[in-house]
């Protein structure tokens, strides 16, 4: 938004301002009206090469990381987060984007929509820090996970989390780079998952196993019901006050 300053030409800036000095003084801001304070030199400036909102490629990972603790300081303007096709720097090398989202998911209360398609997220590690975020998270609606590299195993412990969810409404998690395709265990998972959560109404992946296909379309269909149910009566309770 337009709260945040930037300069006008980022390939000027980014030739005179460390990246790493840079990361460093994010991560020091200690409230969201710190972090605005600071001139973003990674903004993109207008041009047919890169359209604005694309960071100069020297700068991406500061950019992530600028994002992430936006999460991180819960930031009400930060709603819908998106990281599509952006590659998230490895754990090994950078803890202060993919664990540092993941953590900053569990006690965020502002962020509805997480787009991580194509991001090269991998392993159970990871898997494991995003299940517990879902596990505590009472505000995220849809989170895309399209196009990484998740085995099926590690999509199971993401999927054994949203028995204790209550808010996802949508997760996407088909086309994952990976050696095998999500067999009949991770689909037990969800569907043993989806006897518990009560709020999620669509999945985007194949359900190749016939009986587990059919669990998850029975929970996802009474999901649906359950929320036009909700939205029925807070309209009567909205009109009787009138």
């Amino acid at each position: 938004g337009g709260r945040w300053c930037s300069p006008q030409d980022d390939d000027a800036r980014a030739s005179r301002t460390s990246p790493t000095n840079f990361a460093e003084r994010i991560c020091a801001a200690r409230s969201v009206e710190e972090l605005e304070r600071l001139p973003l030199p990674f903004v993109a400036s207008v041009s047919r090469q890169r359209p604005v909102g694309v960071p100069h490629p020297a700068w991406q990972t500061t950019w992530q990381i600028w994002l992430v603790h936006r999460v991180f300081l819960d930031d009400p303007g930060l709603v819908d987060l998106d990281f599509s096709t952006h590659p998230l720097p490895s754990p090994l090398g950078e803890q202060r984007v993919v664990p540092k989202l993941f953590k900053s998911l569990r006690s965020n209360t502002h962020l509805e929509t997480l787009h991580l398609a194509d991001c090269k997220l991998f392993g159970s590690e990871q898997a494991s820090l995003l299940a517990a975020a879902l596990r505590e998270n009472t505000v995220l609606r849809v989170l895309n996970l399209n196009s990484n590299m998740f085995e099926p195993s590690d999509l199971q412990i993401v999927f054994d989390a949203l028995a204790h969810n209550s808010a996802l409404e949508e997760i996407r998690c088909s086309n994952q780079f990976c050696s095998s395709k999500v067999g009949r265990e991770a689909l037990q998972s969800l569907g043993h998952a989806l006897k518990q959560n009560k709020s999620l109404r669509k999945i985007g992946m194949d359900l190749i196993d016939a009986h587990w296909r059919n669990q998850v379309d029975r929970a996802i269909t009474r999901n649906i019901e359950i929320a036009r149910k909700a939205r029925c009566q807070a309209r009567s309770r909205r009109e009787s006050l009138l």
